[in-house]
């Protein structure tokens, strides 16, 4: 098969103007040198890394010291059939306007049996943390080892729907869109000293691929029979335990599909159907002391399988008191309504943890069975041309967005408005990254909607001609 990847060549413009011809290094296993042609502003050179010294030689006849560390790691490719690319950037003016348009990429094409990247080489800066951020397209998994495994995040996406830019139309055959598009990203972010080996990926089997793919497609249908599944089974058990027979199977399963109705709705319908039941009936029977008890142990119960993020910003607000002391007074009505029933609040607490252990362990097990676990987004839409939105993520009302500096040149005072909220960033160098972050509220999010749009808004001021500019664009996050 053959493997293509991008190079972007910003995070190395700290080096323009120092010398008269500057190396951007990759690492490639498996290429043919034959196929190396020129690149704009850039001279490739592909050189073999065999036992003559190759790589090292290669720079010393160019007039560069190679360091010793350096020597060292690249001597561990030798014999191994791998060739190191050098780009030269021979052209320093045409190199900075075009760094001024945005990122210049390389692009190198090379077969290989499995999908590979160049890591040791960065190990080299030590301590220095370097954000590695991959996209593969399809699905695939790395092969990790113990020192990045817990500083490396994987996802499997589904898009809706990309933009193909016209840069890379050749890249995706010459499409301008792309529907359904499936991609991984993978996220790295340690000391580089701990990058000691190369990273590769593989494939995962037809059947896993089909497997996540119908899951993903149908998740919300999925999502609604394993909510039946588990209420169902949650009253069954519970039922049985507290009832011993005096209420038929059957009779509980339909019970438990209430629970679509809140654990309110459930407490009301059991209520209501249990008090027909005679044998059931307690005559006699008074209220106790213990439903406060009862209630607010049904309200934390309800909290944990709803798992409603408390914000800080909505404790006195009106949402939070229907949230939270609603259910308290419907549950105390309900159970002060239920004392002469034979086990109702055994039985609806009972119910309530086990829906509870059921959804966290079933849903649990069907994730780790079932991989990959696939996140589906909308159609994604962005427009910023000199500060670039590199990658975002939102998770728990959260929006973490990184950014980086296309312009060239060193920018300040950098302003990012996201839903009426600005993070200020102070300096950015060229091909520097930064990390904004914004919380959104619950109810910011349309009622029923999956996804919406947030509006993105940078503006900074250019250090090399001392105007202020403006970028915009859109995102889309998940509900």
């Amino acid at each position: 098969m053959h493997y293509s990847f991008f190079h972007g060549t910003w995070g190395s413009s700290r080096g323009v103007g120092e010398q008269d011809l500057i190396p951007l290094l990759d690492l490639i296993w498996g290429l043919d040198t034959s196929e190396c042609g020129e690149v704009w502003c850039c001279k490739p050179a592909c050189i073999l890394q065999g036992e003559g010294g190759g790589l090292s030689s290669y720079l010393s006849g160019k007039g560069f010291t190679v360091p010793e560390d350096l020597k060292s790691v690249v001597g561990e490719y030798i014999g191994e059939n791998y060739s190191f690319v050098v780009s030269w950037i021979s052209n320093k003016e045409e190199y900075r306007e075009g760094l001024k348009r945005g990122d210049i990429a390389l692009r190198v094409r090379f077969s290989t049996e499995k999908i590979f990247y160049p890591l040791k080489l960065t190990s080299l800066y030590g301590e220095d943390r370097i954000p590695v951020i991959l996209y593969v397209i399809g699905w695939v998994e790395p092969e990790l080892y113990d020192s990045i495994k817990e500083s490396t995040k994987v996802d499997h996406f589904i898009s809706e729907g990309f933009d193909v830019p016209s840069e890379l139309e050749s890249f995706f055959s010459g499409d301008e869109g792309v529907n359904d598009l499936e991609y991984t990203r993978l996220r790295i972010y340690t000391p580089s000293k701990n990058l000691k080996q190369d990273l590769w990926f593989h494939g995962y089997s037809s059947t896993e691929l089909f497997l996540a793919g119908f899951f993903t497609k149908l998740s919300p249908l999925m999502s609604i029979l394993l909510f039946a599944l588990f209420s169902s089974l949650s009253s069954l058990i519970s039922g049985l335990v507290v009832y011993k027979g005096k209420v038929s199977s059957k009779e509980l399963i339909l019970l438990g599909l209430s629970n679509f109705l809140t654990l309110v709705g459930f407490s009301i319908i059991a209520l209501r159907f249990l008090s027909k039941k005679h044998e059931l009936i307690e005559k006699g029977k008074k209220n106790d002391k213990r439903l406060w008890l009862y209630s607010l142990l049904l309200l934390t119960l309800l909290l944990l399988i709803i798992q409603y993020p408390i914000n800080i910003r909505i404790i006195t607000s009106l949402s939070l008191f229907l949230s939270l002391c609603l259910p308290v007074l419907f549950l105390y009505g309900i159970f002060s309504s239920s004392s002469n029933i034979r086990g109702f609040r055994n039985y609806v607490v009972f119910f309530s943890i086990l829906f509870l252990v059921l959804s966290y362990a079933g849903t649990s097990l069907l994730m780790e069975v079932y991989k990959p676990q696939v996140i589906k987004v909308c159609h994604f839409q962005s427009s910023f041309s000199r500060i670039k939105l590199l990658d975002y993520t939102f998770k728990d009302y959260r929006l973490e967005i990184m950014l980086t500096n296309g312009v060239g040149v060193r920018v300040e005072d950098v302003e990012v408005l996201v839903g009426g909220e600005t993070e200020y960033i102070d300096s950015m160098p060229p091909g520097g990254k930064a990390e904004v972050t914004f919380t959104f509220l619950p109810d910011l999010c349309p009622l029923g909607a999956d996804y919406y749009d947030v509006d993105v808004n940078i503006s900074y001021n250019n250090s090399f001609t001392g105007l202020k500019n403006s970028s915009s664009g859109r995102i889309c996050v998940g509900c």
